[in-house]
């Protein structure tokens, strides 16, 4: 029996618990490379024993990275030795934290791995000696969505500031992604605009939802809910907290929707469920949101409203939280952003706004026409499961994988792995 060629895949985020879209999107691109090379996973280390269990299936080896206290540290001048050969890394402070990873990447031999997968392209500086057969998951471009939030950002030293950012991965993400063996976004427009700017290397490996079966087992249809007229108008906005679009939609839904919709149904309520929820988020925003923090069973508690709110103003990629509401059959109302990457028609899967007004007003018609909100909660739910459900991902990129290993032809976008997971 042939032995299986070893991968080196490295991270910054460990993908236990699954808390948030990032460790979600990691977990399942860890087993995807699992299914057909040894993994070596190198990354910061598990919380506790628990996790660390979680993730023994789709690992044959590891290098747990834990932050270097202060007093334990290498010099500065013996940590810019280490990163002689990462471009973009000029502050000590930066450096300092790469290091870890850099001592964990030598006692691996990552020079020894037949190929290396690597998350996002500030963690692919570590391995630039090795770009031949390194695939960079950009995941969603972080320019494009620098470039959408300064046009929102209230502030002209925010402004500033994320102009200086833009530049910067600007010229990290295009030119780097050109230089790697293939490059992963998650959406067809990250790609057409990453082939746009010359990179014949990419790929689309799409966000995906776990799908959540009816009581008999069967994928059917989307799982009932328990809105009641009772509790008023509920409304649910579901992701990270600590995530700047995220903070950025929730400011705008209760600044200017929730005044709108009060206006005309008093007894509307707004919810939050998502992690990193902290005293100064919950001071700034007082009665008019109730954060209900990370929660263990979302389907449960998703049952529990009559619309997902995803009012993003910027972003990129693909949004999990428009996917979640889908799969859990909650109708959805969002804005383009929200919407991209995911081939959703306006009335037919989702109501897309572009304005506080529309946005209050789609939320209303949700209310009034339950007929209508149950059509899309069902043509939402169909698009899911056919074209987005993580076991079909996971396959995919898997048979990708074998076809890479194989030197089955050209590894760019003429090979994507959304064939069949994403609709055409």
């Amino acid at each position: 029996m042939t032995a299986r060629k070893r991968l080196l895949f490295l991270t910054d985020v460990f993908p236990f618990p699954l808390d948030r879209g990032q460790r979600v999107r990691v977990r399942h691109l860890l087993a995807a490379c699992a299914r057909v090379f040894d993994v070596t996973f190198v990354g910061p280390a598990p919380a506790d024993e628990h996790d660390r269990e979680l993730i023994a299936p789709y690992c044959a080896g590891a290098r747990y990275v834990s932050p270097i206290p202060e007093t334990e540290r290498l010099t500065f001048l013996r940590a810019m030795a280490g990163a002689r050969r990462l471009p973009g890394l000029p502050r000590r402070r930066t450096i300092r934290q790469f290091e870890p990873f850099l001592a964990a990447l030598r006692e691996a031999g990552a020079g020894a791995f037949d190929y290396v997968w690597v998350e996002r392209p500030h963690m692919a500086r570590l391995c630039a000696h090795l770009c031949s057969r390194t695939i960079l998951d950009l995941d969603d471009i972080e320019h494009v969505k620098l470039a959408r939030k300064i046009r929102v950002d209230r502030s002209l030293r925010q402004r500033i500031h994320d102009s200086y950012r833009y530049l910067f991965f600007r010229q990290l993400e295009l030119s780097w992604s050109k230089q790697f063996l293939a490059t992963v976004v998650c959406s067809d427009e990250d790609l057409r605009y990453l082939i746009h700017h010359g990179c014949d290397n990419a790929i689309v490996v799409p966000n995906g939802v776990n799908l959540v079966a009816s009581p008999d087992g069967h994928l059917g249809g989307p799982p009932a809910r328990r809105p009641g007229q009772s509790q008023g108008l509920r409304v649910l906005f579901l992701g990270n907290v600590q995530s700047d679009p995220n903070l950025d939609a929730i400011y705008f839904f209760v600044h200017e929707v929730l005044p709108r919709l009060r206006a005309r149904a008093p007894d509307v309520s707004f919810d939050v469920i998502g992690a990193n929820v902290t005293p100064e988020v919950k001071q700034k925003f007082g009665s008019s949101v109730c954060f209900r923090g990370f929660v263990h069973d979302l389907t449960s508690a998703m049952a529990e409203y009559d619309v997902l709110a995803a009012p993003l103003r910027f972003g990129g990629g693909t949004k999990l939280k428009v996917l979640d509401a889908m799969a859990h059959g909650l109708p959805v109302v969002t804005t383009r952003v929200g919407a991209e990457g995911l081939s959703l028609r306006h009335e037919e899967h989702v109501l897309i706004v572009e304005s506080a007004d529309d946005c209050a007003e789609a939320i209303l018609r949700i209310r009034r026409d339950c007929a209508f909100a149950d059509r899309l909660a069902a043509k939402s739910y169909a698009l899911v499961r056919d074209h987005f459900s993580w076991d079909s991902i996971e396959e995919r990129l898997a048979e990708w994988l074998r076809r890479l290993e194989d030197g089955d032809g050209n590894v760019g976008h003429t090979n994507s792995v959304r064939g069949g997971v994403m609709p055409p």
